[in-house]
């Protein structure tokens, strides 16, 4: 059987009016999300690909190394992200409901424990007021990511009691599927964690979701409902490791 967010949330102890808050903050986050993701799908080379290419091409005339990767970083998705999800809210009518949810990338994560340079940052997230839905980006390529997906610096950043992401009730952790297929991953993420994935939540979304995952904060001994995504961007990924020569081609023709 499959339930909305709502119904996940009302059976789990929250009043009616926090679920349906909720419920609209991550509809219209993960709306701006699917449309973003689209968009960079049609336009990889242009985002991705040609500026990742130009930045390995500088990294391996200043290196010993024979070859370099052009695979790109999660930095370099999440950004790409963002910039399309801002420009889609910048042209949204001034009295759009959907503009009251702000994006931001990068943000610092306010700590007594780490300032300055040493301070966490958010992947992206979206805030509404006082509340805020934050997403954890890792890149999945082999079946080690899984481990740094459900470790310290991936899903651990919300049950930390050293800087937590949020104090929030749901935030979401996503994948950027590099390598392999869906089935491949949605496997490696049940065998290589002892969280529970459930499988009944419905989303009106384009991308694939793995499910999601009740965790626990160490500090507040409080739950959070962590809604796990996958974006899938294999076809587009150049997985050759290139020479000096061959970057200078590419990026010249």
């Amino acid at each position: 059987m499959a339930y909305t967010l709502v119904e996940i949330l009302l059976k789990n102890g929250f009043d009616k009016q926090e679920a349906e808050l909720w419920q609209h903050n991550v509809d219209v986050a993960l709306g701006y999300l699917d449309s973003a993701y689209n968009k960079l799908s049609h336009e990889w080379d242009k985002s991705i690909g040609i500026p990742v290419k130009e930045r390995a091409y500088e990294k391996i005339k200043k290196s010993k190394n024979m070859t370099v990767s052009v695979v790109p970083e999660e930095p370099d998705i999440t950004t790409e992200l963002y910039h399309f999800i801002n420009n889609e809210r910048d042209g949204l009518n001034i009295d759009d409901p959907a503009r009251n949810i702000e994006p931001h990338c990068e943000e610092p994560v306010h700590s007594d424990k780490r300032k300055g340079k040493y301070s966490k940052n958010i992947d992206l997230c979206f805030r509404c007021g006082r509340r805020v839905l934050v997403f954890e980006a890792k890149r999945l390529i082999s079946k080690k990511d899984i481990k740094a997906y459900f470790g310290e610096e991936g899903i651990g950043c919300f049950t930390t009691d050293d800087s937590p992401y949020c104090t929030e009730p749901v935030g979401s952790m996503v994948g950027y599927v590099l390598a392999n297929d869906l089935k491949f991953w949605t496997t490696s993420a049940n065998d290589e964690t002892e969280t529970t994935i459930n499988n009944d939540l419905v989303l009106s979304i384009s991308f694939h979701m793995l499910g999601y995952s009740w965790e626990l904060r160490k500090a507040e001994n409080s739950p959070i409902l962590i809604i796990h995504l996958a974006l899938d961007f294999t076809q587009y990924v150049d997985h050759k490791r290139y020479t000096l020569e061959e970057l200078k081609e590419l990026i010249t023709n």
